[in-house]
């Protein structure tokens, strides 16, 4: 997952438009695992601005009534949003969750939220914190930002990440030859 929300919360898809009449929306999925769409219906969510925390609280929380694929869309019914009007309000909004609704991953994946903020380690000495995830074609890449604001970026593969261990906050990589001069 790209973005996140509040502490407790994480953003799973932005609003990009209303869909049809009746009140539904159309959401840019932020997740690898589109297909999950279904794990949406009956749950409470919130909505936010991106860079802001949600916008409704636990008691002023929006029921998902129905989800659906639509190409690489999902389309989402709210109980709350019963007209093109009242969707077209939500657009550009982001969709969060609570961190605990998520479906648990792979054994070695995890999501973006949880390697942002990573203290990296090389051969025992620090080399900075992971700052984003950037996807490209073949893996993600690691921003590593190190002492006086230098960016490195890492290719998420085993070869070089060698262990993530999110209680301790570390990530312990081998930093290929050269890639630093880069």
């Amino acid at each position: 997952m790209a973005d996140s929300g509040a502490a407790a919360d994480v953003a799973v898809g932005r609003i990009v438009s209303p869909h049809g009449v009746t009140g539904a929306v159309k959401v840019e999925p932020y997740s690898d695992f589109r297909e999950r769409y279904p794990q949406l219906t009956g749950v409470k969510v919130y909505l936010g601005n991106p860079g802001s925390p949600p916008l409704l609280d636990c008691q002023a929380s929006i029921s998902v009534s129905e989800v659906s694929a639509y190409g690489r869309f999902w389309l989402i019914r709210f109980e709350q949003v019963k007209s093109r009007e009242e969707a077209q309000k939500l657009k550009g909004l982001l969709l969060y969750i609570s961190a605990e609704d998520r479906l648990p991953l792979p054994a070695g994946s995890y999501y973006y939220d949880q390697i942002i903020g990573l203290e990296v380690y090389c051969s025992g000495k620090p080399r900075g914190k992971v700052v984003e995830v950037r996807p490209v074609p073949a893996h993600d890449l690691y921003v590593i930002l190190g002492d006086g604001g230098k960016e490195l970026l890492l290719p998420a593969v085993k070869e070089f990440v060698k262990k993530i261990d999110l209680e301790r906050g570390i990530m312990l990589v081998k930093i290929p030859e050269g890639l630093e001069d880069l």
